[in-house]
């Protein structure tokens, strides 16, 4: 403990010890919360672990635990502990105990598994259960229904966002079956986002569910969709140059996005945070300009051209599913900064699975967001 004499403790403020084991050795503590890291903290006098048994005797005051170590002389009436919180919360060890569960009317059982992978993000500043809870106040709105489009519903849904709108315009063929797992065989010609509602309203019944029978392929499509969004999925692949279109309708408005593709041999995707990362359009002119202007302009010709069978697997959708409804929550809760944000990154099939991470400034001059300044 450090003897800070005068600092006043905050008296009101609840602390929370996560879920973590601990064995002396010697003069140290080994401390574990993640088995992937191990803490070694000395304690040649044991007052550290007593600060963790009293901890660990469930939700408590600081000022409780200030008085229950004041009584096993551990410190004195006048030291502050302030300094062996921090000591905690800066290792992982502690979070805010205000914040650290749900009430029983918030259905905690349903977000356990949640609410323990947030607890590895958590601390004084933010408990796990207001991730949770950014969640369940949240709406996306998912473009495409089809492989991407559905796995990342379903794992968004899984995780509690509280409300979804599905756009897709095409109906449940034979061949969807293969990688597009929220319809089944009795679902053949139905509209997709008839039965992607009709399966989050049977599994996920706290998520509200919309859907809206349309095909996008222009601003004008999406920008009557966006109130009350907080992010934007496009998983939408014709034609070819769909993803420009729905960002010169959400980023203007500040809304951010991501985008994702699968092809035969990987998955690639990014996201948009409007006034502060590179917008599609930013992307697009970025790569444009990397490239000798007959190259340019010849891919995108053929691409737009180009008529092939869907390569896309299962296990390469539901990875892309993965990754984009990883991004999605983090834009969504702030559990980490956004990992593509302003990038194109490619994980190929052929390489390892090794994410490469191209990355794009924004251009000063861009139509779409050059004029939103900062922030």
């Amino acid at each position: 403990m450090n003897r800070h004499a005068g600092v006043p403790l905050a008296t009101g403020r609840s602390v929370v010890l996560k879920e973590c084991s601990w064995r002396r050795v010697g003069t140290s503590l080994l401390v574990m919360f993640d088995p992937a890291r191990t803490v070694r903290l000395a304690d040649p006098d044991g007052r550290v672990e007593r600060l963790l048994e009293e901890l660990a005797a469930g939700r408590r005051q600081l000022s409780a635990v200030h008085a229950a170590l004041v009584e096993r002389g551990d410190v004195a009436a006048d030291e502050s502990i302030d300094a062996a919180i921090a000591t905690l919360d800066g290792l992982g060890l502690v979070e805010d105990g205000a914040t650290a569960s749900l009430e029983p009317g918030e259905d905690p059982e349903r977000h356990a598994s949640t609410l323990a992978f947030f607890s590895s993000f958590a601390s004084l500043e933010r408990g796990r259960a207001d991730f949770v809870r950014r969640l369940r106040g949240a709406h996306v709105l998912q473009l495409g229904a089809g492989g991407i489009g559905s796995a990342v519903v379903q794992a968004l849904c899984g995780m509690g966002v509280g409300g979804v709108t599905i756009v897709d315009h095409d109906t449940v063929a034979v061949g969807n079956l293969a990688r597009q797992f929220l319809y089944r065989r009795a679902d053949l010609g139905r509209p997709k986002v008839e039965r992607a509602v009709e399966w989050i309203d049977e599994v996920h019944p706290t998520t509200t569910a919309n859907g809206v029978m349309r095909r996008v392929r222009c601003a004008d499509d999406v920008a009557d969709l966006l109130d009350g969004v907080d992010v934007v999925v496009c998983a939408i692949d014709v034609p070819s140059d769909v993803g420009l279109r729905v960002g010169e309708a959400a980023t203007p408005r500040r809304v951010p996005s991501v985008h994702a593709g699968v092809g035969p041999f990987g998955v690639r995707y990014g996201s948009v945070l409007p006034g502060r990362s590179a917008c599609l359009s930013c992307v697009d002119s970025g790569l444009r300009r990397r490239q000798p202007p007959d190259r340019a302009s010849a891919e995108y010709d053929l691409a737009a051209r180009l008529h092939r069978p869907n390569p896309s697997t299962a296990s390469l959708v539901m990875l892309a599913g993965s990754l984009v409804s990883l991004e999605v929550v983090r834009l969504l809760t702030g559990f980490q900064a956004p990992q593509a944000a302003g990038a194109r990154v490619t994980v190929r099939l052929d390489d390892g699975l090794v994410p490469h991470v191209d990355r794009f400034d924004r251009d000063a001059g861009c139509p779409v967001c050059g004029g939103l300044g900062d922030g």
